[in-house]
């Protein structure tokens, strides 16, 4: 670990140069649970990579995405994880598929396309494009967005999301507008499925729900003349009901009947970051988590507080809970449950640029500088408590350091 008083910038990259291994970006060269390719966590760090312009963390992210597309299943599903092991490579799923990777690959992929040699490119952006048709079929009921299993993104431990999620279906959104472009280019197949747009007006429908919506109109995959009507009177009614017209965030989630109001910070800045709202709901977002101080005095918590894990009908697991190891434990302000996680904090800052907010996003960048140090050295603690700032068990992990280069990005 690096002194604090050396250069944040220079500090990062130094992080990401012991974390390059023979497949790709390790999570954390600290620990031996990450010391693999992990999806999302590598292709974030790519992110970091290209906002380095260093052409050794380049090209490691490009070798990582190579990695992850010759382990992807043939159906186009990108894997959780990948170790290496004496045999060869063991890609893994996670219980409940890591829906998230899938769309991570693809938003990763576009930004180093123009770092890739020719037939590198052609690899990625074959895989890319199996993986956005693998996203498609997520959409359960033809309506344009995604279904997610519990645990089927990065909260994928005891306190976890399911349904129609924010998160996800923003990472769509972010997928197809850096993927359509490049598929018109190149005559891939996206599959069948909305526009970029079409598919963030059917997200800004179902979680931001406006007074006259009616549901039918999203049923793209029906003719006109039938749609005349929504046969399901709940999901109707929980909409019409949780229209407000001070609104300022998305929900977290759309499950059978139940409009998840929790505010679940990167779901929100990763739908800044890809116009997923118009441009007042953005500005109302990212309003709403300055005044929450959801980055203040730590990194970016994940909620604006954390669930109580004694209420059955919230978003932590009791079962769940009880069965999983203590470092990944969801009790009020640690790890998904309120904690403050630096890779959070760097998208936060990104759409805070976005939109030319950047003298917060500087301030969030300063944020994630201290979660980073710990006793006057660069650490890279994965997360820290929200309340207190005690760091977790995971220290130099890779995205932690990534987030301060990817953070200028906007």
């Amino acid at each position: 670990m690096l002194p604090a008083r050396v250069d944040a910038g220079e500090a990062a990259v130094d992080a990401l140069i012991r974390a390059v291994g023979p497949i790709g970006f390790v999570a954390s060269a600290a620990d031996d649970h990450y010391q693999s390719v992990w999806a999302r966590d590598a292709a974030i760090t790519t992110l970091g990579a290209v906002a380095s312009g260093e052409p050794e963390l380049i090209r490691a992210g490009v070798r990582s995405l190579l990695t992850l597309a010759s382990c992807a299943r043939p159906n186009g599903q990108i894997p959780n994880t990948i170790w290496s092991r004496d045999a060869g490579l063991y890609r893994d799923w996670h219980e409940s598929g890591a829906v998230d990777s899938s769309a991570w690959f693809a938003i990763a992929t576009a930004h180093v396309l123009n770092q890739c040699t020719p037939d590198e490119g052609r690899t990625l952006r074959a895989a890319s494009a199996a993986a956005v048709r693998w996203l498609r079929a997520r959409d359960l009921n033809g309506m344009g967005v995604l279904w997610v299993p519990p645990a089927g993104d990065w909260m994928d431990s005891s306190l976890h999301r399911s349904g129609r999620t924010l998160l996800i279906n923003a990472l769509y959104v972010w997928a197809l507008r850096l993927f359509e472009p490049i598929a018109d280019d190149h005559g891939l197949d996206l599959g069948n499925g909305l526009t970029a747009d079409a598919t963030a007006d059917a997200t800004r429908s179902l979680l931001w729900p406006a007074p006259d919506l009616d549901l039918a109109t999203l049923l793209f995959e029906a003719p006109d003349a039938v749609r005349n009507g929504w046969p399901h009177p709940v999901l109707a009614s929980v909409l019409h009901r949780a229209h407000d017209p001070e609104r300022r965030w998305f929900a977290a989630t759309l499950e059978a009947g139940r409009l998840r109001e929790t505010l679940d910070v990167l779901g929100n800045c990763i739908a800044v970051i890809a116009d997923v709202g118009t441009g007042e709901q953005s500005e109302r977002i990212l309003d709403a988590l300055e005044e929450l101080s959801v980055s203040e005095p730590f990194a970016t918590r994940t909620f604006d507080a954390p669930a109580d894990p004694g209420d059955w009908s919230g978003l932590v697991d009791p079962a769940a809970e009880a069965a999983q190891d203590p470092r990944w434990r969801n009790t009020p302000h640690q790890y998904h449950n309120g904690g403050a996680w630096p890779f959070v904090g760097g998208f936060h800052a990104w759409a805070l640029r976005h939109v030319g907010r950047n003298e917060e996003a500087d301030r969030v960048v300063a944020a994630i500088d201290r979660t980073n140090t710990v006793d006057g050295r660069w650490a890279y603690p994965e997360w820290v408590a929200g309340d207190t700032g005690l760091p977790g068990p995971t220290h130099m992990q890779t995205w932690s350091a990534a987030a301060h280069l990817y953070a200028a990005f906007g």
